[in-house]
């Protein structure tokens, strides 16, 4: 099964404990496959040097985790971006997703959220993907 991780599970699940964290172990232990684009690896990468930046990481940190997430998940070429969230920055994940053939986006953004599905992907909690998987 894929999904794609939004940015703040990723982050969340690499800085603390909690589902978050749960889902990353359970891609680690090939419980699903992890899905990205050239664009969601462009975001995870800008926000973990963020978090480098505010002293919360280290560099080296943020580049072990870019160069694990590439080499450990399906890099996926979207072709057709959608636009149909509210916040147009979202739409890289629904855009992966579609592409990917994912089953699920598992996020904390209300705005993704709130849409629920999209074209056959749930867009669940991390905690409710948890559910899933087990």
């Amino acid at each position: 099964m894929r999904a794609v991780l939004d940015t703040n599970i990723l982050i969340s699940g690499i800085f603390w404990s909690g589902s978050p964290f749960k889902v990353l172990e359970a891609w680690m232990d090939d419980k699903f496959e992890l899905i990205v684009s050239e664009e969601t690896l462009i975001e995870y990468s800008r926000v973990l040097k963020e978090f480098e930046k505010k002293g919360k990481g280290s560099i080296e940190v943020a580049n072990a985790w870019i160069l694990f997430i590439a080499q450990n998940s399906k890099l996926v070429k979207v072709v057709n971006k959608v636009k149909i969230c509210r916040d147009p920055f979202d739409d890289m994940f629904l855009s992966l997703a579609v592409a990917g053939g994912a089953k699920y986006i598992v996020s904390g953004d209300k705005d993704l959220l709130d849409m629920k599905e999209y074209m056959n992907v749930e867009i669940l909690t991390a905690t409710k993907f948890l559910k899933e998987l087990s």
